[in-house]
């Protein structure tokens, strides 16, 4: 419900793509999904790619680390995957000013989204197919003033509760495994 949505944006690693896609079907959105690398998971280093399994397995160090919230060898640094966030949010927001914009991308990136907006990560885990709604809007009794992101609703998955889907509540973040 709400306004039309006037553009789709998605991180451009391909689960995420396939979501917006589907996203954008259910929603009646007819333009083009716009893929930003600003909304790719961060990279993990030594253990991009392996599975849990096999990064404990093959890189029992460097899994511990990441583990603990200590990053790993050849990690994205955390201020970088801040500063990618908050250029690929101001973007958007430049773009489509007022208007209702969906983002598709992943937990880790969600956390540091979370950071931004509070100066915290996010305080539990996000699901897979969570819902979070930010708004940017000035105060009318100042319209000079920058605006500010104001979070309405974070990692929801109210959506999927209510239509009785089942999910994996059990994502990743909120130990310091993202974001």
């Amino acid at each position: 419900a709400g306004a039309p949505i006037e553009a789709v944006y998605t991180s451009d690693l391909q689960r995420a793509e396939r979501t917006a896609v589907v996203i954008s079907e259910r929603l009646g959105f007819g333009g083009k999904v716009h893929r930003k690398e600003a909304f790719r998971e961060k990279k993990l280093g030594v253990i991009e790619g392996l599975t849990l399994a096999e990064a404990k397995e093959k890189e029992p160090e460097a899994y511990d680390r990441w583990r603990r919230g200590k990053g790993c060898p050849g990690a994205e640094d955390p201020s970088a995957v801040l500063r990618r966030v908050a250029g690929g949010l101001d973007g958007i927001e430049r773009a489509h000013r007022g208007k209702r914009v969906v983002v598709v991308t992943h937990g880790g990136i969600l956390n540091s989204v979370h950071k931004l907006l509070t100066g915290k990560k996010f305080p539990g885990k996000i699901p897979n197919t969570s819902i979070s709604t930010i708004t940017k809007a000035r105060a009318a009794a100042d319209a000079d003033a920058d605006a500010e992101w104001e979070i309405q609703s974070y990692a929801s998955s109210e959506h999927l509760v209510a239509q009785q889907i089942e999910f994996d509540n059990k994502a990743f973040g909120g130990r310091g495994e993202t974001g």
